[in-house]
């Protein structure tokens, strides 16, 4: 699943007031400002979050936006559902936006969709704002763990141009077609020759953005 924008910028705004919870109403100039989002976006999804009764405004210099519910009674599940419609992945596994498909009788792969709807609808339905403002943020270690990344093996593409036999485009690709990285080298005979060595050097490499074999220069 992939949630919107709106529904992004929704829960920015009601972890916010949820950090705030019990300290008093936080104008919407500041609410777009600590959370990174457009302020004219941001009226309009504050109206929508009012209009569900889980924000209260207050007019006034010292006004702004408050929780108008206990944030151990919201729960993401609820503010996903609303903003984005579905949790499921694919219409044919959701309850709420159920489409049929024409291969439900021997489609194979939805069940593994159905599995990943079960999972993240129990997750976010259990995970109450109190209850996920007291986590710690993501770190990128722990985004790019062994065993939640995709090995590539990238080849090196080097491609010759008749730019006075100056140049030298080089790019490193992916096996799977996704470009990685690309540059102009300008040469003479003796950057030519370090292309021609170290062309190999990266044929093989399985790092992000991809290195020099060792064993091989």
């Amino acid at each position: 699943m992939k949630i919107s924008k709106r529904t992004d910028y929704a829960l920015r705004a009601l972890f916010t007031l949820v950090e705030y919870y019990g300290r008093g109403p936080i104008p919407i100039r500041e609410l777009a400002r600590r959370n990174d989002v457009p302020k004219r976006f941001l009226e309009q999804i504050m109206l929508d979050l009012k209009a569900q009764g889980w924000v209260e405004s207050t007019a006034g210099v010292r006004g702004g936006y408050v929780l108008a519910r206990n944030p151990a009674k919201i729960t993401m599940g609820e503010v996903v559902r609303h903003f984005d419609g579905i949790l499921a992945p694919i219409a044919c596994v959701s309850v709420t936006g159920y489409e049929r498909c024409s291969q439900e009788p021997v489609c194979r792969f939805r069940r593994v969709f159905l599995e990943a709807r079960n999972y993240a609808a129990g997750l976010m339905d259990k995970a109450t704002l109190a209850q996920v403002a007291k986590g710690q943020p993501v770190t990128g270690k722990e985004v790019f763990a062994p065993g939640f990344v995709r090995r590539r093996r990238y080849l090196t593409v080097i491609r010759w141009f008749s730019i006075a036999g100056r140049a030298v485009f080089v790019s490193w690709v992916a096996e799977d077609g996704v470009s990685l990285h690309s540059t102009w080298w300008l040469t003479t005979e003796t950057t030519r020759r370090r292309v021609r060595r170290f062309a190999p050097c990266y044929g093989d490499s399985t790092a992000h953005p991809p290195k020099k074999n060792k064993n091989n220069c």
